[in-house]
């Protein structure tokens, strides 16, 4: 069979669905995968100078609705163990730069996508992970707005 064998559906469809074949992945999926595999190694000497690098994750939070649930499930992990992160060593400031207008947008618009409970995307009766990234934006969002440490609410 060709490299597409294994990919149920495709196009735009199957961004919230089925996993791509790796062999295809987008540059931005790589790219992603590149940026939070440096910051989710919690190296607090590597954390510091990629985050001061604010293009590096401000683009892939700029861009995260596009992204697939998982990757963007992902994102949004890193996001809150690592940045947002009391213990984390990134100061308001920067937690603040980088969770600018375009983000919070992001946030909400996956916080407010929903999928019939009568699909079972999940395939075993587990959370489907469009919900469970809608979950997870709705925490982050939650966390960013009402807890003043993270510079954006006085």
């Amino acid at each position: 069979g060709g490299r597409g064998g294994g990919v149920k559906g495709g196009g735009a469809s199957s961004a919230w669905g089925a996993a791509p074949d790796p062999l295809t992945l987008p540059t931005r999926h790589v790219f992603v995968g590149f940026v939070l595999a440096l910051l989710e190694t919690r190296d607090q000497s590597l954390l510091r100078p990629v985050l001061a690098q604010k293009a590096l994750l401000g683009n892939v939070l700029r861009h995260l609705a596009s992204d697939p649930p998982e990757l963007a499930s992902r994102a949004m992990r890193m996001l809150r163990n690592s940045v947002l992160a009391p213990n984390g060593g990134v100061p308001a400031r920067l937690q603040a730069a980088l969770c600018g207008d375009s983000t919070l947008e992001q946030l909400a618009f996956i916080s407010a996508v929903t999928v019939d409970p009568d699909d079972d995307l999940a395939g075993d009766g587990g959370q489907d992970p469009v919900d469970a990234a809608a979950e997870l934006a709705h925490a982050v969002l939650l966390q960013l707005c009402t807890a003043p440490v993270h510079g954006l609410c006085p």
